[in-house]
Protein backbone atom coordinates (compact mmCIF):
# COMPACT_ATOMS: atom_id res chain seq x y z
CA UNK A 1 0.00 0.00 0.00
CA UNK A 2 1.19 3.60 -0.30
CA UNK A 3 1.98 5.12 2.72
CA UNK A 4 -0.66 5.89 5.15
CA UNK A 5 -1.24 9.92 5.96
CA UNK A 6 -3.45 12.59 7.85
CA UNK A 7 -5.33 12.18 4.71
CA UNK A 8 -5.80 8.61 4.36
CA UNK A 9 -9.33 7.14 5.70
CA UNK A 10 -10.52 4.49 7.87
CA UNK A 11 -13.46 2.40 8.42
CA UNK A 12 -14.30 -1.15 9.84
CA UNK A 13 -16.66 -3.54 10.13
CA UNK A 14 -19.11 -3.09 6.62
CA UNK A 15 -20.26 -6.15 6.31
CA UNK A 16 -21.73 -5.51 3.27
CA UNK A 17 -23.99 -7.87 2.39
CA UNK A 18 -24.89 -9.25 5.76
CA UNK A 19 -28.16 -9.67 6.73
CA UNK A 20 -27.93 -10.84 10.10
CA UNK A 21 -26.01 -7.66 10.93
CA UNK A 22 -28.75 -5.60 10.87
CA UNK A 23 -30.31 -7.38 13.63
CA UNK A 24 -27.30 -7.87 15.84
CA UNK A 25 -26.21 -4.46 15.71
CA UNK A 26 -29.41 -2.55 15.23
CA UNK A 27 -28.67 -1.31 11.90
CA UNK A 28 -31.52 1.03 10.87
CA UNK A 29 -32.39 -0.96 7.76
CA UNK A 30 -34.92 -3.32 6.23
CA UNK A 31 -32.70 -5.11 3.51
CA UNK A 32 -29.32 -5.44 2.32
CA UNK A 33 -29.35 -3.59 -0.13
CA UNK A 34 -31.02 -0.53 1.35
CA UNK A 35 -27.73 -1.10 4.06
CA UNK A 36 -25.42 -1.31 0.88
CA UNK A 37 -26.56 1.07 -1.09
CA UNK A 38 -26.49 3.82 2.29
CA UNK A 39 -22.70 2.83 2.96
CA UNK A 40 -21.50 3.06 -0.11
CA UNK A 41 -23.74 6.35 -0.35
CA UNK A 42 -21.98 7.49 2.74
CA UNK A 43 -18.39 6.50 1.27
CA UNK A 44 -18.39 8.70 -1.89
CA UNK A 45 -19.98 11.75 -0.05
CA UNK A 46 -16.37 11.91 1.53
CA UNK A 47 -14.19 9.49 -0.26
CA UNK A 48 -13.05 10.34 -3.53
CA UNK A 49 -11.62 8.85 -6.29
CA UNK A 50 -7.59 8.87 -5.60
CA UNK A 51 -8.23 8.84 -2.05
CA UNK A 52 -6.33 5.92 -0.25
CA UNK A 53 -8.35 4.07 2.33
CA UNK A 54 -7.74 1.54 5.02
CA UNK A 55 -10.18 -0.93 5.39
CA UNK A 56 -10.11 -2.31 9.14
CA UNK A 57 -11.59 -5.51 8.32
CA UNK A 58 -15.08 -7.34 8.10
CA UNK A 59 -15.21 -6.14 4.15
CA UNK A 60 -18.21 -7.64 2.83
CA UNK A 61 -20.55 -11.36 2.97
CA UNK A 62 -21.61 -11.07 -0.40
CA UNK A 63 -20.11 -13.58 -3.37
CA UNK A 64 -17.39 -12.45 -5.22
CA UNK A 65 -19.48 -11.14 -8.09
CA UNK A 66 -21.71 -8.92 -5.74
CA UNK A 67 -18.94 -7.93 -3.72
CA UNK A 68 -17.03 -6.75 -7.10
CA UNK A 69 -19.97 -4.63 -8.13
CA UNK A 70 -20.22 -2.99 -4.47
CA UNK A 71 -16.37 -2.08 -4.39
CA UNK A 72 -16.26 -0.96 -8.26
CA UNK A 73 -19.08 1.06 -6.72
CA UNK A 74 -16.93 2.83 -3.80
CA UNK A 75 -14.18 5.72 -4.76
CA UNK A 76 -10.78 5.25 -3.78
CA UNK A 77 -8.14 2.88 -3.27
CA UNK A 78 -8.43 0.25 -1.03
CA UNK A 79 -6.38 -1.40 1.31
CA UNK A 80 -7.55 -3.91 3.52
CA UNK A 81 -6.25 -5.45 7.49
CA UNK A 82 -7.57 -9.15 7.41
CA UNK A 83 -10.84 -9.50 9.81
CA UNK A 84 -12.40 -12.18 11.36
CA UNK A 85 -14.97 -13.10 8.39
CA UNK A 86 -12.81 -12.32 6.03
CA UNK A 87 -12.58 -15.70 4.88
CA UNK A 88 -11.64 -15.51 1.80
CA UNK A 89 -7.96 -15.79 -0.68
CA UNK A 90 -5.60 -13.04 -0.97
CA UNK A 91 -6.18 -12.95 -4.64
CA UNK A 92 -10.27 -13.18 -3.99
CA UNK A 93 -10.39 -10.01 -2.25
CA UNK A 94 -7.60 -8.38 -5.14
CA UNK A 95 -9.66 -9.51 -7.37
CA UNK A 96 -12.43 -7.15 -6.05
CA UNK A 97 -10.11 -4.32 -6.51
CA UNK A 98 -8.43 -4.29 -2.91
CA UNK A 99 -4.95 -3.19 -3.50
CA UNK A 100 -3.33 -4.54 -0.60
CA UNK A 101 -3.76 -7.43 2.15
CA UNK A 102 -2.63 -7.04 5.81
CA UNK A 103 -2.78 -8.72 9.21
CA UNK A 104 -1.55 -5.34 10.90
CA UNK A 105 -0.07 -2.49 9.99
CA UNK A 106 1.70 0.05 12.37
CA UNK A 107 2.43 3.56 11.22
CA UNK A 108 4.41 6.72 12.76
CA UNK A 109 3.54 10.50 12.01
CA UNK A 110 5.88 13.33 12.15
CA UNK A 111 4.49 14.31 15.31
CA UNK A 112 5.93 10.54 16.73
CA UNK A 113 2.69 9.63 16.94
CA UNK A 114 2.75 5.86 16.90
CA UNK A 115 -0.24 3.86 15.29
CA UNK A 116 -1.16 0.19 15.17
CA UNK A 117 -3.57 -0.56 12.84
CA UNK A 118 -5.71 -3.78 13.13
CA UNK A 119 -9.02 -5.64 12.89
CA UNK A 120 -9.04 -6.73 16.76
CA UNK A 121 -8.46 -4.30 19.37
CA UNK A 122 -5.08 -5.10 20.85
CA UNK A 123 -4.70 -5.54 24.67
CA UNK A 124 -2.91 -1.37 25.21
CA UNK A 125 -0.68 -0.55 26.30
CA UNK A 126 1.06 -3.37 26.58
CA UNK A 127 1.21 -4.83 22.54
CA UNK A 128 3.43 -1.81 21.47
CA UNK A 129 4.86 0.61 23.45
CA UNK A 130 3.91 4.12 23.30
CA UNK A 131 1.14 3.47 20.41
CA UNK A 132 -2.53 3.77 19.78
CA UNK A 133 -4.48 1.10 18.70
CA UNK A 134 -6.85 1.98 15.67
CA UNK A 135 -9.15 -1.23 15.34
CA UNK A 136 -12.82 -2.41 14.20
CA UNK A 137 -14.56 -6.04 15.40
CA UNK A 138 -16.57 -4.25 18.77
CA UNK A 139 -18.86 -2.63 16.77
CA UNK A 140 -21.79 -0.76 18.46
CA UNK A 141 -19.66 -1.56 21.58
CA UNK A 142 -18.86 2.22 23.37
CA UNK A 143 -15.77 2.73 25.32
CA UNK A 144 -15.29 3.67 29.03
CA UNK A 145 -14.03 7.09 27.64
CA UNK A 146 -16.82 7.86 24.75
CA UNK A 147 -18.02 5.96 22.14
CA UNK A 148 -15.11 5.09 20.24
CA UNK A 149 -12.40 5.29 22.45
CA UNK A 150 -12.24 1.95 24.25
CA UNK A 151 -9.61 2.73 26.28
CA UNK A 152 -6.98 5.75 26.20
CA UNK A 153 -5.08 3.49 23.89
CA UNK A 154 -7.50 2.16 21.90
CA UNK A 155 -9.86 4.16 18.85
CA UNK A 156 -12.41 1.82 17.38
CA UNK A 157 -13.50 2.62 14.17
CA UNK A 158 -16.16 0.28 13.16
CA UNK A 159 -18.75 1.38 10.61
CA UNK A 160 -21.38 1.81 13.76
CA UNK A 161 -19.61 4.40 15.81
CA UNK A 162 -18.52 6.20 12.50
CA UNK A 163 -22.27 6.96 11.08
CA UNK A 164 -20.94 4.05 8.27
CA UNK A 165 -18.89 6.92 6.83
CA UNK A 166 -15.33 6.88 6.42
CA UNK A 167 -13.17 9.17 8.56
CA UNK A 168 -9.83 10.68 8.03
CA UNK A 169 -6.88 9.79 9.93
CA UNK A 170 -5.94 13.26 10.83
CA UNK A 171 -9.40 13.66 12.34
CA UNK A 172 -8.88 10.50 14.57
CA UNK A 173 -5.77 11.52 15.73
CA UNK A 174 -7.34 14.69 17.64
CA UNK A 175 -9.27 12.41 19.80
CA UNK A 176 -6.66 10.29 20.94
CA UNK A 177 -4.26 11.96 23.61
CA UNK A 178 -1.15 11.00 23.16
CA UNK A 179 0.58 13.12 25.56
CA UNK A 180 -1.36 10.81 28.49
CA UNK A 181 0.31 7.93 26.10
CA UNK A 182 3.61 8.54 26.36
CA UNK A 183 3.17 9.57 30.12
CA UNK A 184 1.55 6.08 31.08
CA UNK A 185 4.34 4.66 29.14
CA UNK A 186 7.18 6.30 31.34
CA UNK A 187 5.27 4.87 34.29
CA UNK A 188 5.34 1.86 32.72
CA UNK A 189 9.25 1.53 32.17
CA UNK A 190 9.88 3.08 35.38
CA UNK A 191 8.39 0.51 37.14
CA UNK A 192 9.95 -2.39 35.01
CA UNK A 193 12.69 -0.52 35.75
CA UNK A 194 12.42 -0.66 39.58
CA UNK A 195 11.63 -4.03 39.33
CA UNK A 196 14.50 -5.15 37.55
CA UNK A 197 16.71 -3.75 39.89
CA UNK A 198 15.26 -5.53 43.02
Amino acid sequence: MTNIDHNTFIIADTHFGHLSIIKYEGRPFSSIDEMDDFMVEKWNSVVKPGDDVLHLGDLTYHNQSKSKAIIARLNGNIDMIWGNHDRHSEKWYQDLGIRSLHRIKRWTSFKNERIVFTHFPLCQPFSFPYACNIHGHLHSVGGYFNKRLWTPFNYNASAELIDYTPIKLGEILKAIDFEFIRKEWDKIESRWNDEGEN
